[in-house]
């Protein structure tokens, strides 16, 4: 490795050259479990670098992946990463009725000092999938902007995953989370009623899921809607809701 410029300012000191890395490790987060035996190699080239595919492991889950940061300046890196399986708990969350498994994730995602741009998330639960994308532009403010798109959610998992929560809190964290929504499945089952073309707006703080507009195909009719939804953790959720179904 060499390097030329000023030392006591990232972006105004080049690198050159390439770095090897194996079986390191590090821990996120009190509640999250070590990532370990993280191996590859990095390219240093003036105020960018990029990684090789890189292999790590949390908990029981092997994970592939690689990342590049296009200006020290900006401090922004990019990110992909995908593994078979992957669970809750290795992540530091929860929920009360038994583990939580997230199987065949993919992540691509950008990360800067105070903020996290995810492109695409994707991962199946139960019988669900799951693709997310969105935004969390101050980790100062708990406020985050979420779509997902799915062509397949059953009721039963999407509340599994909106029930999980941290299994330890960081004495810096947010209190709360308050989550802006915007849903559009394909086909799914909601308390057991299959429904087509679901399309939503939603806001989600303190476990109580606002419904502020829904529409979907179902039980031979157009339904229109809004409510919200309390989300315990024993799946014993109240919901007070207000529709209308047109039939055809």
């Amino acid at each position: 490795m060499t390097g030329r410029g000023d030392p006591l300012e990232s972006g105004e000191f080049f690198w050159k050259g390439d770095v090897s890395f194996a079986d390191v490790a590090f821990k996120p987060a009190d509640a999250v479990k070590p990532v370990r035996g993280i191996t590859g190699a990095a390219a240093f080239k003036g105020d960018r670098m990029e990684t090789s595919g890189f292999q790590a492991n949390i908990g029981k889950s092997v994970m592939k992946g690689k990342c590049r940061m296009r200006s020290f300046r900006e401090a922004k890196v990019a990110c992909q990463f995908n593994t078979p399986f992957l669970e809750a708990a290795d992540l530091g969350l929860h929920g009360s009725d038994r583990d939580v498994i997230f199987r065949d994730i993919k992540a691509q995602f950008t990360a800067g000092p105070d903020l996290l741009h995810v492109e695409r998330l994707s991962l199946r639960l139960g019988k669900s999938f799951f693709i997310f994308s969105g935004d969390w532009p101050d980790f100062a403010e708990p406020k985050i902007t979420v779509n997902l798109n799915s062509p397949y959610i059953h009721s039963d998992d999407a509340f599994r995953l909106m029930a999980l929560k941290p299994s330890k809190r960081d004495d810096h964290s947010p209190s709360a989370t308050d989550l802006d929504l915007r849903l559009q499945v394909d086909a799914g089952v909601f308390n057991g009623f299959d429904f087509r073309k679901l399309n939503a707006g939603m806001k989600y703080s303190q476990r109580i899921l606002n419904i502020e507009t829904l529409e979907a195909d179902i039980l031979g009719g157009s339904l229109k809607g809004k409510g919200i939804v309390e989300i315990r953790s024993d799946g014993q959720n109240h919901y007070k809701a207000t529709f209308a179904l047109d039939q055809a």
